[in-house]
């Protein structure tokens, strides 16, 4: 479990690294006697990756279950040996205990941002940022977290949690950047 951990931060660690260190796309047009490349898409028109769409659909799942509060549709999507960390609380929760945590604040809506893929052998250990509105004592509280989640490949069910609350989250994109 150390492993996959270790791994799933510093998946994260290298793919925000690279994230800040690529360069800045052209808005330049092509030259108009040089059709673009048909492997190039058009700008605006950018498409997900196949795992990117299939966790960014896993991951809304999730957030419609809790949203709608089916505690049976939660628990199908999580493994049955489920355990969740945040900086809030480090005491790994199971899945009931989480479950209990999410109920107490009752979400009201999420979005999930900036998702991103890393593969290896049994698992894909997905990042994001996920934006939410809860009620707090009656009252609508919005923060942004920064989570890493750990899916197994066979079965799709999510194996573990990684969260923690975001200080200066990145402004929510104007237009697509064809990671999601």
């Amino acid at each position: 479990m150390k492993s996959v951990l270790l791994a799933a931060l510093l998946c994260a660690g290298v793919a925000a690294h690279a994230q800040s260190d690529a360069p800045a796309p052209s808005d330049a047009p092509a030259p108009s006697d040089a059709p673009a490349p048909a492997a190039v898409p058009v700008p605006g028109t950018a498409t997900a990756t196949r795992p990117v769409s299939r966790y960014l659909e896993r991951e809304r799942a999730l957030i419609q279950a809790l949203r709608e509060d089916r505690r049976e549709a939660v628990l199908a999507i999580l493994a049955p040996d489920f355990g969740a960390r945040s900086a809030a609380n480090p005491e790994e929760q199971d899945g009931a205990e989480w479950l209990a945590a999410q109920r107490n604040a009752p979400l009201q809506a999420g979005q999930v941002r900036n998702l991103a893929v890393r593969s290896f052998d049994t698992v894909d250990v997905v990042s994001c940022l996920l934006d939410v509105r809860r009620a707090v004592k009656g009252h609508p509280v919005t923060s942004t977290w920064f989570v890493v989640d750990v899916w197994q490949k066979d079965g799709g069910r999510l194996l573990t949690r990684y969260a923690s609350l975001a200080r200066k989250p990145a402004p929510a994109a104007t237009r697509p950047d064809g990671r999601e």
